[in-house]
């Protein structure tokens, strides 16, 4: 029985140094004792590549605060794949606290690190001029986006600019004017957006060129045909889709166009949603891009009863969710005086501002 005895406390004794080494090893690895917190910071600060932030890192009062400011929002989103970061990298989250006032926003974040050592560094962030902050929104009027896409002509530009309201413009490439008009739309401050022409199910000499989808199966085709278009406009905020209603319904070449958009640094895409299969605006939104949707378009059948039909859409929309895009074709004279009309009665009840001051979609 002795015998016994001992066997068992030797094999127990055994199975604790393994579980002590194994713990061991997987603190090691899970809540390294060194980090480099620049390296770190760096790496939340590419969370929000579009959202002009900075960092600063101090150690004051005998603790560290790892501080950021941003402009625009913070959803759950962004909240998750910050709280990601710390977490890969050791951080047991303590406390979680925050207050948000019109538009802006302060959060603190208490967190241990190492684990379970007792020692405590915090992570704050600001975000300013937010139309979403998370857990709750401060908006208090609704707000409204208008894209005026297929932009080619200057006079075009001017007769939006009248409206004296905040616009986000989708310009198309490889015309004459193009380069004059992204110009104009960078002094008069409003947003830069391309227009990127897509295949379509039903193909017209009306519609023009566009990309198709075997051109976009070739990475390197689609690549150079960004870039061309990009040399025309400069610096562009984000893109939207022309037509399409083939292109965006392939998962492949929207993924791979989207890919490529975030290589070149363009971090928001709206889906004009020419097709109801569309894959555009979801996978954008999985992807990490600010992801949009419209809500309707005034494009080409442009009576009276239709303009009056689109608009109940839009009013029904914008009543169940705070905030509408409206996308119209900027060329289109018929739809600029319908919205025009519409703009001036509602000027007292909402607030139009460009796309990427919207909550984005969540994945």
């Amino acid at each position: 029985m002795k015998k016994y005895k001992v066997k068992i406390l030797a094999v127990l004794i055994v199975f604790i140094q393994l579980g002590h080494l194994a713990a061991e090893e997987k603190s090691q690895k899970i809540h390294p004792q060194h980090i480099d917190f620049n390296t770190l910071a760096l790496n939340i600060n590419e969370l929000w590549a579009a959202k002009d932030c900075g960092y600063h890192i101090s150690n004051d009062s005998g603790y560290m605060m790892v501080s950021f400011a941003c402009e625009e929002g913070y959803n759950a989103f962004d909240r998750k794949n910050f709280l990601d970061i710390l977490f890969s990298n050791g951080f047991i989250l303590k406390k979680e606290t925050y207050q948000i006032e019109k538009r802006q926003g302060i959060y603190l974040y208490k967190m241990e690190f190492p684990a379970y050592s007792g020692q405590f560094i915090y992570f704050k962030i600001f975000f300013r001029d937010a139309s979403y902050l998370w857990p709750k929104t401060p908006i208090e009027r609704k707000l409204i986006a208008i894209y005026a896409h297929d932009l080619y002509r200057h006079d075009d530009l001017i007769r939006w600019q009248t409206l004296g309201i905040p616009i986000s413009y989708g310009v198309l490439a490889d015309k004459p004017e193009t380069s004059l008009i992204c110009e104009k739309i960078r002094e008069y401050e409003q947003e830069l957006w391309l227009a990127l022409p897509l295949e379509p199910l039903v193909i017209s000499p009306d519609k023009g060129e566009f990309i198709s989808v075997e051109e976009a199966h070739d990475k390197e085709k689609l690549k150079s045909y960004l870039d061309e278009s990009l040399k025309q406009t400069g610096k562009v905020l984000g893109f939207s889709n022309k037509m399409g209603s083939k292109f965006m319904s392939e998962i492949y070449v929207v993924r791979q166009l989207l890919t490529l958009m975030k290589e070149l640094d363009i971090h928001y895409f709206l889906d004009t949603w020419t097709t109801k299969d569309s894959r555009g605006h979801e996978s954008a939104a999985i992807m990490g891009m600010n992801s949009y949707k419209r809500d309707i378009i005034l494009d080409h059948r442009l009576s009276d009863e239709n303009l009056q039909k689109h608009w109940q859409w839009f009013e029904k929309a914008i009543g169940q969710n705070e905030t509408g895009i409206i996308v119209v074709h900027a060329g289109h004279l018929r739809a600029f005086e319908f919205l025009k009309e519409k703009i001036e009665s509602l000027k007292d009840k909402v607030d139009f501002v460009w796309i990427s001051k919207l909550p984005r979609l969540e994945k």
